[in-house]
């Protein structure tokens, strides 16, 4: 009399093993796209919140906050492309030239952001090592032109609208994200 042995054949441990592989690299995608979703969250809800101030000082004063330079705007910062630099307060580099934290900006708006921590976008990185852009940027013209915020958005081609304002038509594609350009008001000195 043959005795019968349970047990799974290779061929039945292989399909479950590709099925394993299925399930890990879907829910991998997943996680990533939340991820990003949920670091573009953070950057707009830190953008509409400057915004704000920037709105309300305008309000007060006239015009907005003049530094002369363009700034980065809320913290921590990082350095370079990848972050491994020594150094801070980095937010883009394009054509040889980068910008950084003014703590101008941060003193003048104060009042209308409060005490303690400043609104923080995402430190994600879109771009390449020679053209890249993170955060929230203030764009600074000369007399007559443009104020903007320039805010970094990863992994989607489109702007939102931010405080009800649709982008400028400034916006830039950077394969991996787009920085969305939303004007400020005019530039008056």
């Amino acid at each position: 009399m043959r005795k019968s042995v349970g047990g799974f054949t290779i061929v039945e441990l292989l399909i479950v093993i590709v099925v394993i592989g299925i399930l890990a690299a879907i829910t991998t995608v997943s996680f990533s796209l939340v991820r990003i979703k949920s670091e573009n969250t953070k950057t707009l809800a830190a953008a509409q919140a400057w915004y704000k101030a920037f709105k309300m000082y305008e309000a007060d004063h006239g015009e907005m906050p003049h530094v002369g330079f363009d700034s980065c705007l809320g913290d921590p910062y990082v350095w370079d492309y990848e972050g491994t630099s020594s150094g801070t307060n980095q937010c883009r580099y394009v054509n040889f030239s980068y910008y950084t934290v003014k703590p101008a900006i941060a003193t003048a708006l104060r009042p209308y952001i409060g005490p303690g921590v400043q609104p923080t976008p995402s430190m994600q990185v879109i771009g390449t090592s020679t053209n890249w852009s993170r955060g929230i940027t203030y764009v600074t013209p000369a007399v007559g032109g443009t104020l903007q915020l320039l805010v970094t958005l990863a992994g989607v081609s489109t702007c939102p609208t931010l405080a009800g304002q649709a982008t400028l038509n400034a916006s830039t594609s950077y394969g991996n994200g787009i920085t969305c350009s939303y004007g400020l008001g005019t530039r008056l000195r």
